[in-house]
């Protein structure tokens, strides 16, 4: 019995997720025109830039939460950790209220709003415990949802139908010089495939686990919990492989903002061979 009512909380909660991010992505849409949101106010806690538009959302978001009588705890991009009761909280909830804010200022519509949730615990935490999340595209009515051992859908949608033969391109993330030559040498032993960077990783990662892409590789190490956990729990209830760039288990905090390390992401057994070959001379 206990198991069921678990699995109906979750339900709920996904119910409500979707919602605010639905509401808070036409928010964002609305604003988009507004030139005084793309104002920079601060450096959030990793040092990204945090404009207006940012915190906007944020506060849009924790007040919807806090409205709903949710009691949690919310690792958010912007302010680090806040809290939308006094009690002990009963959800984790993870939540970037912009990813992609370079292409939204740019008016480039491929931005959106994530939201991951996981019940509450005080030690013990791992990827494994991300139970429901959605990511939300702020420019296109479309939305991505998963509950955990429940299934992932596009809208109303069964996310399967969404899944299509593995594209030739794959999505990449480098910077530094020695990160250049693996991606190199992963590029050639792929067959030399189209090459995109987009800019918001959580639609990357929930676009690649479709098979939209053939794979999105992050080796940077500067991607955060808040970029993407709902999109990992998305592309793990699809079937994708989420794996870093030994081939292991993506690991993370995930009661406090953090980084997260390099990601691979893929539905391509393949693939994942040849990312952990090419740490090799």
């Amino acid at each position: 019995m206990e198991e069921n009512t678990t699995k109906r909380d979750l339900k709920e909660l996904s119910r409500l997720l979707i919602r605010i991010a639905i509401e808070a992505s036409k928010y964002a849409r609305e604003k988009s025109e507004d030139h005084s949101m793309y104002k920079i106010l601060a450096r959030n806690p990793v040092g990204d830039a945090t404009r207006k538009i940012d915190r906007e959302i944020e506060d849009y978001i924790y007040r919807a939460l806090k409205q709903s009588n949710i009691d949690a705890l919310i690792v958010t991009e912007e302010s680090g950790t806040l809290y939308t009761g006094k009690s002990r909280p009963e959800y984790i909830v993870i939540l970037d209220p912009l990813d992609g804010s370079i292409n939204y200022i740019a008016n480039v519509p491929y931005c959106s709003i994530s939201i991951a949730a996981l019940p509450y615990k005080e030690e013990g935490i791992s990827v494994d415990d991300i139970a429901v999340g959605v990511v939300s595209e702020i420019f296109r009515d479309r939305y991505y949802v998963f509950v955990k051992g429940l299934g992932a859908y596009v809208n109303y949608e069964p996310a399967s139908r969404y899944v299509i033969d593995l594209s030739d391109a794959i999505l990449v993330y480098f910077e530094e010089p020695d990160l250049i030559g693996r991606i190199h040498k992963i590029w050639l032993k792929l067959g030399k495939p189209k090459i995109r960077s987009l800019g918001s990783a959580s639609l990357d990662i929930i676009y690649t686990s479709i098979g939209r892409f053939r794979a999105f590789v992050d080796l940077r190490e500067k991607l955060r919990n808040v970029d993407v956990a709902a999109s990992i729990g998305f592309a793990r209830e699809v079937g994708a492989y989420v794996v870093n760039d030994r081939g292991g288990n993506v690991e993370m905090a995930l009661d406090r903002l953090s980084n997260i390390g390099s990601i691979i992401v893929t539905r391509d057994r393949e693939i994942v061979e040849l990312i952990k070959q090419s740490q090799n001379p």
